[in-house]
């Protein structure tokens, strides 16, 4: 393929400013990544972020075949038909996005962001005819029944232990759950990462592709360790900011209950990871902490209404998708 000729700092602008977006993503997704941890005592907070950080950048090791990378540069938009203004504005929009609902403390989804980036600038750019509309169908419809997923798994995996270990005393549940947590919140942390990073790759990719920088075999050598990094730091640095408040916005979970919703979250992202479609790793755990406090009817958990977060994700996609048209408008007159 054939590619559009653009000036090395140009291009190099453009990937640091993927990389930003990968940073934002980590810094965003902190909360979430020791949420569990932190509510059911496993860890200390700043344990909770280096341990969240550390399988994250692990999960470089996952997936190898890169398979979310491979559906955001190829599966979604008509590569022939664009050029790096759309990455671009594609880019931009999801980085503006992301600061906008973490500026007014909003639940995010950095895979609607993405998507509906790259069809407003893809859009705006060469019209329906460079928008595979299969391959879009099939992500909106696995994200949308990613949180329903999360919930059902995390809700029949703790009544499947409170039935087995009936007999067993809650304060010896409770220290065996609180060490076998390590193991399902690295579980959970290695799925994140290893979608939550592909997505940025997936763009760095698609950008590189259209200019001629890369094959559609596979990306170049250095942009998965350069977007994992990229993640973790956000999410150590991010990580630190929630340590100050965490305690103080979310209530007590069992460790049982802890256990079951990260394995039922890990579970969701990693089918996701493995056939391909950028999940929102927020909407996974929310489904399934959710899950697993229905199982209990406690009520234990303290998140935003349910009305905000859908109304928030519903706005996502058209709301990037015009900020990502907009920035490919302004790029036309800047390169």
């Amino acid at each position: 393929m054939s590619g559009i000729t653009i000036s090395l700092g140009l291009l190099t602008c453009l990937i640091l400013l993927a990389l930003s977006l990968d940073f934002i993503i980590g810094f965003q997704g902190a909360a979430d990544s020791i949420t569990t941890l932190v509510s059911t005592r496993a860890l200390k907070p700043y344990q909770a972020v280096c341990w969240a950080a550390l399988f994250q950048l692990l999960a470089m090791w996952a997936f190898t075949q890169w398979p979310v990378a491979r559906s955001v540069a190829l599966g979604m938009i008509d590569v022939p038909t664009i050029d790096h203004r759309v990455v671009f504005g594609a880019i931009t929009a999801a980085l503006a996005w992301s600061l906008l609902t973490w500026r007014y403390d909003l639940p995010s989804s950095s895979s609607l962001a993405i998507i509906g980036g790259l069809i407003g600038a893809a859009l705006a750019s060469a019209g329906p005819a460079s928008i595979y509309g299969s391959g879009l169908l099939t992500v909106a419809i696995a994200i949308a029944l990613s949180p329903l997923i999360a919930f059902a798994l995390s809700a029949v995996l703790l009544i499947a232990i409170a039935w087995l270990l009936r007999r067993v005393p809650p304060r010896y549940l409770d220290r065996w759950f609180a060490r076998l947590q390590l193991v399902s919140s690295a579980l959970y942390n290695l799925a994140r990462g290893s979608n939550d990073a592909q997505k940025t790759m997936g763009l760095i990719w698609l950008l590189m592709i259209v200019c001629g920088a890369s094959g559609v075999q596979a990306p170049p050598g250095w942009v998965a360790p350069a977007c994992f990094l990229s993640l973790a730091l956000g999410i150590v640095l991010g990580g630190w900011r929630v340590v100050r408040t965490m305690n103080q916005k979310i209530n007590r979970l069992r460790p049982a209950a802890g256990c079951s919703a990260e394995t039922g979250s890990a579970i969701t992202l990693l089918a996701a990871t493995a056939i391909g479609i950028p999940m929102s790793a927020t909407q996974a755990l929310a489904g399934a902490i959710h899950g697993a406090d229905s199982a209990t009817t406690m009520g234990s958990v303290g998140w935003q209404p349910a009305t905000l977060v859908v109304w928030t994700w519903l706005l996502t996609l058209p709301g990037s998708a015009i900020l990502a048209a907009l920035a490919w408008w302004v790029s036309r007159h800047l390169f």
